[in-house]
């Protein structure tokens, strides 16, 4: 098991609906980073595409199983 911080929350969805990618949201950015042989990433700053993957990871995070 992992060590987890005392403040860290987890939750876990089923490995089907898993990424390869990493995704960041702050105020209105959403940054999308590829941990690959190359790493990539794209800045978004658009309000609404930042509120928009907001609801992605709440709908995600009420719809995930505590671990």
């Amino acid at each position: 098991t992992k060590q987890r911080g005392k403040f860290t929350k987890v939750r876990r969805v089923p490995s089907s609906v898993g990424s390869p990618a990493t995704i960041n949201i702050y105020d209105d950015k959403v940054a999308i980073l590829m941990w690959d042989d190359t790493p990539q990433g794209i800045l978004i700053e658009n309000p609404d595409v930042s509120e928009t993957f907001r609801n992605y990871f709440n709908f995600m995070w009420k719809n995930g199983k505590s671990s």
